[in-house]
């Protein structure tokens, strides 16, 4: 690893989600000249614990906060354009269900925010909710759903990869290592110190997920707290024909979605 600053180098720690659509963003910018290096680094295959391969897929559009909702909007079109491996993104729907009069009230109150966010979104009785994922309902004429058609399930690592490989194209390098810590002087950051030596940057862009935190220790405090919580998969079977929604029920907080060759539930 070298210890120079090129003119311009801008230095991404972290190559999950963010650091590889980050980089893959960044080498299609104009405003980038042909003088900027781009690197990101990643930690070693050995030492990898990251929340990209661990995450369940669901791609869900509206959320509570518009720059969110704005976010998640952005992303199915970048997952709809992007070259993906087989299967990276499937525009499933996504399906909300619930069954108190409280819980159908929220319903019908983000149907209409899914309108004003330019989302279709459409409410559905018992019975449409089990034609459309009949694994996971049974009819009982009082529980609604609320379908949002152009959601679906992401494979993360195969978006991943598409990312990296669309960024190496354009001269994007990725290197192997762990940031052990930030170097800053006269505070201005200069780079990050690894295990092999010093790389100098003139940005750096934490994108290290749950564990930017300590990462960025006695520079600044960052409110992010690692967090487990349980995902299950269910017995295989053969893959349907069709995948089903991803399915919410926010009144228990579990969610579910269709793997192809079984189902998967978390809360």
């Amino acid at each position: 690893m070298s210890s120079t600053t090129p003119q311009s180098h801008i230095l991404i720690l972290g190559s999950g989600i963010v650091g590889s659509a980050l980089a893959h963003t960044l080498s299609l910018s104009p405003s980038l000249t042909t003088t900027t290096k781009i690197t990101v680094l990643s930690p070693p295959l050995s030492q990898k614990s990251t929340s990209t391969s661990l995450a369940p897929g669901l791609v869900g559009q509206l959320n509570a906060l518009p720059a969110l909702t704005s976010l998640a909007k952005s992303s199915v079109s970048t997952y709809l354009t992007l070259s993906l491996p087989s299967g990276g993104f499937s525009q499933t729907g996504g399906l909300e269900i619930a069954s108190t009069a409280e819980g159908i009230k929220t319903l019908e109150e983000r149907a209409e925010q899914a309108r004003e966010a330019g989302l279709e979104a459409r409410l559905l009785s018992s019975e449409e909710v089990a034609g459309l994922a009949p694994q996971f309902h049974d009819v009982d004429g009082v529980s609604k759903g609320l379908y949002f058609p152009s959601d679906g399930v992401a494979e993360p690592e195969r978006i991943v990869e598409a990312f990296q490989t669309s960024a190496r194209s354009r001269g994007v390098e990725f290197l192997e290592g762990s940031a052990q810590s930030i170097v800053h002087s006269a505070g201005v950051v200069t780079g990050v110190q690894t295990p092999n030596g010093f790389i100098g940057a003139s940005k750096v862009i934490v994108a290290s997920g749950i564990w930017s935190a300590s990462l960025l220790k006695g520079l600044l405090h960052l409110p992010v707290i690692p967090v487990a919580h349980p995902y299950i998969y269910g017995p295989s079977r053969p893959a349907r024909e069709k995948k089903t929604p991803f399915i919410r029920w926010p009144e228990k907080m579990v969610y579910a979605r269709d793997h192809g060759e079984c189902e998967g539930f978390g809360t």
